[in-house]
């Protein structure tokens, strides 16, 4: 399996591998991907004490304050050493099932997690199949448009892994001499109406994009929306602080996925 590097993506190493193609799918095990991840990525420690609490404690420590404070300038008064910083117990259960998930995949029996579908057949009933092999179809023409009223040519390339983490993107394409990755969606007509009324990054793709960009080290992204017979969405989108909360995340998450594997090795 050829590797490549490339000066303008320093933190990770590219794969030429097919998507999809059982050689991509191994590159995946062991690692969390933009599929896997979520806003729960991006989520950092903090104080979450009640103003009991926080009262407390100032107690404890001997700080004087009014009965009637705000809960924030009760926790100013509170030194960094007693503030008992923390996750949402719905991050903790996300992590955990991403974990769970990516350790599972050392087992023997493997369920179908994605479905897959063919270009040579008929288009799926299904819209969210309809939807994957739709965005398949239309991928070489969306290039070409970009390419075309950009005048930027895309790179196409496999799996991306990180140096040092246990993640792994896979975009739809790099830009050629630039720090900045291409990704393209093909949606329903309904739903890219939607973006277009809406004019920035959807939601659905904030996570996959900034994602992408911890990953590759990449200093931009561009994130384009594609449907035959309507304008095209196309937006070029920076790092920026989220970019650098899903990086730290992205760290945490990894130590905490040695550690789980580690812990549970002791059972064997």
């Amino acid at each position: 399996m050829k590797t490549t590097t490339n000066e303008h993506f320093p933190r990770c190493v590219f794969h030429d591998v097919a998507q999809r193609s059982p050689d991509w799918y191994e590159l995946r095990k062991g690692c969390i991907t933009a599929s896997q991840a979520g806003d729960w990525l991006a989520e950092q420690p903090e104080c979450r004490m009640t103003v009991a609490e926080i009262k407390e404690a100032l107690d404890e420590e001997g700080i004087e304050y009014k009965g009637k404070t705000k809960r924030d300038d009760l926790l100013a008064l509170l030194p960094e050493t007693r503030r008992h910083l923390s996750i949402t117990q719905l991050t903790k259960n996300a992590r955990e099932k991403a974990i769970y998930a990516i350790l599972g995949q050392r087992a023997d029996i493997q369920p179908p997690y994605e479905f897959t579908v063919d270009l040579n057949d008929e288009p799926p009933t299904s819209p969210a199949q309809w939807a994957v092999w739709n965005g398949l179809q239309q991928e070489p023409e969306a290039i070409k448009q970009f390419q075309w009223e950009t005048e930027k040519a895309i790179v196409e390339t496999g799996f991306a892994k990180h140096n040092e983490w246990a993640a792994g993107c896979s975009p739809d394409g790099l830009i050629a001499g630039e720090p900045v990755g291409y990704e393209n969606k093909a949606p329903l007509p309904h739903t890219h109406l939607k973006y277009l009324f809406d004019g920035v990054l959807p939601d659905a793709y904030k996570v996959q994009v900034h994602f992408s960009m911890a990953v590759t080290g990449a200093k931009a992204w561009w994130f384009q929306s594609f449907c035959p017979g309507l304008p095209t969405l196309r937006i070029l989108v920076e790092r920026d602080e989220y970019t650098e909360r899903i990086e730290k995340g992205l760290a945490e998450f990894t130590e905490q996925l040695q550690a789980t594997a580690k812990q549970l090795e002791l059972f064997n």
